[in-house]
């Protein structure tokens, strides 16, 4: 099996303007399912489909590991580091 590649939900600020297809670090089995899909920001099929990143506002997160995902981590990481904090 290949190692898992993100699907981008479309108008995702936290992924936007990420390589396709985005490899990312996953290093267990959790698989999360969010009960609203509408804060999902990218996908994953890895045996089955689950939510491997959400966003809602200022809220981001990650299933996988972006300081262990290269190029595409880096980039994740830096976005982190750009959004201003909430008064």
């Amino acid at each position: 099996m290949p190692p898992p590649a993100l699907t981008v939900r479309p108008g995702s600020k936290l992924m936007a303007g990420l390589p396709d297809p985005a490899w990312c670090y996953f290093v267990h089995s959790y698989a999360p399912e969010p009960a609203d899909d509408g804060v999902v920001a990218a996908w994953c099929e890895y045996g089955r489909e689950f939510a491997a990143a959400v966003e809602r506002g200022p809220l981001w997160a990650t299933q996988f590991h972006p300081e262990k995902s290269g190029a595409v981590g880096r980039e994740l990481l830096a976005r982190w580091l750009e959004v201003p904090v909430a008064a």
